[in-house]
């Protein structure tokens, strides 16, 4: 039986590990994967590599916020099984798609777990299931998550927004091809536009900060794949940072190109002196 860091090493298909089996062989009787992460090319490779053709593999999917496993699938050597069933002793229901306050009745839902009395009794659902004889297929996630968790993008951008050198900051959410629902994420970060001539060796270590301050407040697993500086002023509605803006000035690379147009710079400057200028008395 699989035991302590074997776990780890099997689910994350480490290259060490594919090079220089840790596990004996005689010893392994099962293993498992995550049902948010299935690349069948990538799994054959692990499989072949690691000769683990006759093993059976099974899905599990755990969240400590919801006391452990909570999805998990009967162990078998079909590496193509995506069906799993909701984890012994839970209580559960699936959610109507479009209203979440009533249960659905059509098979297909989102997977509520209820927690015994007194601890918040329900947790929100964010993963889709259908139901398939027996079995449940999932078929996606409502929230973005990385490998089965929900990514915590509101309480991040207040940690980020705590650091002095940060103006305000946003998380761009980005499809992670060959994934079945984890995200990449990418942390906009906006500094002041007096910062226009930014040295990488000055964003080494503001990254170093940010990504030790996420640690420290979420931990290691919430930090983003990527951090990129902005000494720019974004737009603001209703009070806050305009989303939908942040995210097509990303995706279609404007705000790379204002921060190197000298024209871009002084209009963020002009902005930023605006916004910082003493208002009179109205009247």
């Amino acid at each position: 039986m699989l035991i302590g860091n074997w776990y780890q090493l099997l689910l994350s298909r480490s290259p060490l590990w594919i090079r220089t089996p840790a596990v004996p062989k005689r010893s392994l009787r099962a293993y498992y994967r995550s049902p948010v992460d299935f690349n069948y090319q990538e799994n054959q490779d692990f499989i072949q590599a690691n000769k683990l053709e006759k093993v059976p593999t099974f899905l599990a999917l755990a969240d400590s916020s919801y006391g452990g496993t909570t999805l998990f699938s009967r162990p078998n050597t079909d590496a193509m099984n995506l069906l799993v069933k909701p984890s012994l002793g839970l209580s559960w229901t699936l959610a109507d798609i479009g209203n979440r306050a009533v249960e659905s009745d059509c098979g297909m839902g989102i997977f509520r777990i209820h927690l015994p009395s007194g601890d918040n009794n329900e947790k929100e659902g964010n993963f889709i299931l259908s139901h398939l004889g027996r079995d449940y297929m999932l078929n996606g996630a409502i929230e973005p998550n990385r490998e089965g968790i929900t990514f915590p993008i509101e309480t991040l951008k207040r940690v980020v927004n705590s650091l002095s050198f940060v103006e305000i900051s946003h998380i761009c959410v980005k499809l992670e091809p060959a994934k079945m629902t984890s995200k990449t994420f990418a942390l906009l970060v906006f500094v002041t536009p007096r910062e226009e001539s930014l040295t990488d060796t000055e964003k080494a270590a503001w990254t170093r900060t940010i990504e030790q301050k996420i640690e420290d407040k979420l931990g290691k697993g919430f930090v983003p794949e990527k951090v990129e500086y902005y000494p720019l002023m974004p737009r603001w509605r209703k009070g806050e940072v305009d989303p939908y803006w942040c995210e097509q000035q990303h995706k279609s690379g404007l705000l790379a190109q204002k921060v190197k147009n000298p024209l871009f710079q002084h209009l963020h400057m002009m902005k930023k002196v605006v916004a910082e200028a003493p208002r009179g008395p109205v009247g």
